[in-house]
């Protein structure tokens, strides 16, 4: 079944209130619109398989520099564990996983790897209300690859499914999630 690549680009852009951006030296697919109030952006370097979407939501576009706190920005990386239980046992004996950074919370450890460079900032985020079932929400939407965080930009999330196969429903699910994750870092980070 062919797919035409254009016009879901361009259903994708009427839902998020956007519009479709012509990006053809740099990526296939490019739409740009606005979720929750922030922009958001799907990309993807070839409509097809073996190439996966990116979204990208931005928390703090249009915000006067000067009124965010001054404490310096952080990043954190999230990634769903490849097994778990006994599994997982397996995966990090056989180096298949990377080793996680510790953030004191069990329950997230045995779902997510993490690695951050600001540790409290990290905890202070993953504790925020909302966040933790947002990724747990994310992890079985998108079934995503890797989730980037950062502080003073905003959050990107890797999904290994590609533009041809994406179900529109479950990619505004996914934006819808990530803007709430967008509003928390806005207000609170």
């Amino acid at each position: 079944m062919a797919v035409d690549v254009q016009a879901k680009q361009e259903q994708l852009a009427g839902l998020l209130n956007g519009s479709v951006i012509d990006s053809e030296g740099r990526v296939a697919v490019c739409v740009r619109g606005a979720v929750d109030g922030f922009r958001a952006t799907l990309e993807a370097l070839a409509p097809s398989w073996p190439f996966g979407v990116s979204y990208f939501v931005e928390a703090f576009e249009g915000v006067d520099p000067s009124s965010r706190p001054t404490r310096p920005a952080a990043k954190m990386t999230i990634c769903p564990r490849i097994g778990r239980g006994m599994s997982g046992l397996l995966t990090n004996v056989l180096l298949f996983e990377a080793r996680s950074m510790r953030i004191n919370d069990k329950k997230l450890e045995s779902t997510f790897n993490f690695t951050y460079d600001e540790r409290e900032m990290t905890e202070k985020f993953l504790h925020w209300p909302g966040v933790q079932e947002a990724l747990n929400s994310l992890d079985q939407i998108a079934k995503f690859t890797e989730a980037v965080v950062r502080t003073d930009a905003g959050i990107f999330l890797a999904q290994p499914k590609s533009f041809n196969a994406l179900d529109l429903d479950q990619c505004m699910q996914v934006f819808g999630l990530l803007g709430q994750l967008a509003g928390i870092l806005a207000e609170n980070f």
